[in-house]
């Protein structure tokens, strides 16, 4: 991952993060309202900038979380 992507992913996994703990949910909440559609361990993952989410990943979580486009 270049200095740039793992910038982009670690802003990205801190709004991620925010977000979800606003909303008082746990990774694990996510995955069960979710019907496992986001595992705890990629949203984790996504959170920690360990992975990187795509654009189509970030706009379908931002929708589960229901945030305006």
């Amino acid at each position: 991952m270049s200095i740039d992507s793992r910038a982009y992913a670690q802003e990205v996994g801190i709004r991620l993060r925010a977000i979800r703990v606003q909303q008082g949910l746990s990774l694990q909440q996510v995955e069960t309202r979710s019907a496992g559609r986001w595992r705890t361990a990629a949203l984790g993952s996504y959170e920690r900038a360990d992975r990187m989410i795509t654009p189509q990943q970030l706009a379908g979580l931002a929708e589960f979380y229901g945030v305006p486009r």
